[in-house]
């Protein structure tokens, strides 16, 4: 269920580079893809989720609609742009105090905007919202720092609502908290190595909003205790080498 990280991209289209996010059709069909193994979801009385809110807030990140920053109409000076050959992308960016402010991209032509980049005093990006189903919702939105990304939300199970909460370390992918069932509290918790790789898991089954037990230890525990039991077996089938010689086998 680890979702592909990199949030910086340079998307072709149409032989021009238009500065964006992640793929699109990787990222889309990998949120499918969590939506699918985590399951539908297991309550989704909206009042049951506000209730479980408060609960969620004391102990993780709060579950709520994905948070959105405005661009276009928020003051400055917009530039209609289009990138592109044959069928040009359009992109509006505005500036204030003749600095560039934000952009925002209709990768798929289709009158939404997909993703908005938001820069900084310095002009690096310091934050991203995308939309990578083309849904017209958000299923992304990532904050950076200095022009490295240090935290991102996600809605996996597109209904509008966070439910993953990712940290990273100099561009690098630590930590996730997740609300897997989408009751409002976050009960899966995942920390990765230096290549990315899920490196512990833990998960809170009884829904106090605590984790239960490391997984990944759970499991080696009850692969040895398994092999243990087998080794035992083994050893009351196998005759000892004093019967053995009692019963005069050659």
């Amino acid at each position: 269920m680890h979702i592909e990280r990199r949030v910086e991209r340079t998307e072709k289209v149409r032989g021009r580079d238009v500065t964006n996010g992640t793929i699109k059709a990787v990222l889309g069909a990998t949120l499918a893809a969590i939506a699918i193994a985590c399951g539908p979801p297991s309550n989704t009385n909206t009042g049951d989720t506000l209730r479980n809110t408060g609960r969620a807030s004391a102990r993780g990140p709060q579950v709520e609609p994905m948070p959105h920053e405005s661009c276009v109409g928020s003051g400055g000076e917009e530039t209609q742009l289009s990138v592109g050959a044959d069928r040009s992308v359009p992109v509006v960016e505005v500036r204030r105090g003749g600095r560039l402010f934000c952009r925002e991209t209709d990768a798929n032509f289709d009158g939404r905007v997909d993703i908005t980049r938001f820069f900084d005093d310095q002009g690096r990006v310091r934050r991203v919202e995308d939309d990578y189903d083309f849904d017209g919702k958000l299923d992304v939105v990532a904050t950076y720092r200095d022009g490295a990304i240090v935290s991102d939300i996600l809605d996996t199970n597109f209904d509008g609502r966070t439910d993953t909460w990712r940290e990273y370390q100099n561009a690098r992918l630590v930590r996730a908290q997740r609300d897997s069932n989408s009751d409002g509290i976050v009960d899966m918790w995942e920390d990765f190595d230096e290549r990315g790789n899920v490196a512990r898991t833990r998960t809170d089954a009884n829904g106090d909003g605590q984790p239960d037990e490391d997984a990944d230890a759970g499991a080696r525990a009850g692969l040895a205790a398994s092999q243990g039991s087998a080794a035992v077996s083994a050893d009351a089938s196998a005759p000892s080498s004093a019967s053995a010689d009692a019963g005069g086998q050659p």
